[in-house]
């Protein structure tokens, strides 16, 4: 983009007039301007977003913007993969990450992956870990993870419908932080 609009100032700038060479120096600080605008958009989307994944014979480390938090192997009640197409019929997948009991919905670094589903088993709770794992290969190495260490509570990969992966609960997240905070001042 900054290249179009250099060659265009260069050749408004050739023309000769006082307007041309004007308006092709706007044209290309505008130019400069828009991609700046956009490298920052990009870093701080893109920092939003970054979860790392790291995993042993312990359990599953996951580090964001928030921190990093441990989920240990027998702290798991069931694990697995879902999988849809998204609205351009592209396949998308989500490591689903179901405690043995119950997840803390206001924890600040899992509080985002937290979703509130039907339990795949009787006597799991309905709140899970849902983390997007659409990158083909950390997929196939949680894969071969979960089937050393957790075979038996291993549920493979499952097709879900269209817009399961909804958004986090953000609003009831807000209701109970704001409950706490009140309460911690009322004392």
């Amino acid at each position: 983009m900054f290249l179009v609009c250099t060659l265009m100032a260069v050749a408004m700038g050739q023309v000769g007039s006082r307007t041309g060479a004007v308006t092709g120096t706007r044209i290309a600080f505008g130019g400069l301007a828009l991609m700046c605008v956009g490298a920052v958009v990009s870093l701080v989307l893109d920092h939003r977003r970054t979860t790392f994944l790291g995993f042993d014979e312990t359990g599953i480390r996951l580090r964001n913007r928030h921190g990093t938090r441990h989920i240990p192997w027998h702290s798991l009640g069931a694990v697995g993969f879902h999988w849809t197409r998204d609205w351009r019929g592209l396949p998308t997948y989500t490591l689903e990450l179901c405690p043995a009991w119950h997840a803390d919905p206001d924890d600040p670094v899992l509080r985002d992956l937290i979703r509130d589903d039907e339990p795949l088993h009787p006597g799991l709770p309905r709140l899970r870990f849902r983390i997007p794992a659409n990158a083909t290969r950390p997929r196939t190495r949680l894969h071969e993870a979960f089937q050393r260490y957790l075979p038996h509570l291993y549920f493979g990969l499952v097709e879900r419908e269209r817009g399961y992966g909804e958004l986090p609960d953000l609003r009831g997240h807000r209701e109970r932080t704001r409950a706490a905070r009140n309460a911690r001042n009322a004392r």
